[in-house]
């Protein structure tokens, strides 16, 4: 759904995404919301398009993209929802099982706080 309608978490996260935002009062028009990754892997299985996770070289190359974004916004917190934008912002895999829930500082001194799709963190 992202790379027909040209924005991030459109589709199934983006509902999740958006009723967690409106529980906790806030409007997805106050948060930036972007992809770490802006390539879209996928295969063809019948008449679907199956989504894959982007390869390393994907994560690398977007990343000064990333933090071209990060300098123009200026959040005050980030949230990583999902391996892949945590493996691109702190350069590092981590398990979001153990991570989840966790602030994390990087090297600019932003907070980061790592969750998963299926499991938001909506801070103010």
């Amino acid at each position: 759904m992202e790379d027909r309608q040209g924005r991030p978490f459109v589709g199934v996260a983006g509902t999740i995404l958006d009723k967690a935002l409106a529980e906790a009062n806030i409007r997805r028009e106050d948060v930036y919301v972007t992809n770490a990754v802006k390539h879209f892997r996928w295969i063809q299985r019948g008449k679907r398009r199956m989504h894959q996770g982007p390869a390393l070289r994907q994560v690398i190359s977007c990343k000064p993209w990333l933090r071209a974004e990060l300098a123009a916004v200026q959040p005050q917190l980030i949230v990583c929802l999902g391996a892949t934008a945590a493996q691109a912002l702190l350069g590092r895999v981590l398990r979001i099982n153990k991570e989840r829930g966790k602030f994390i500082d990087d090297e600019t001194g932003r907070n980061i706080l790592v969750t998963s799709c299926s499991h938001f963190a909506i801070a103010r």
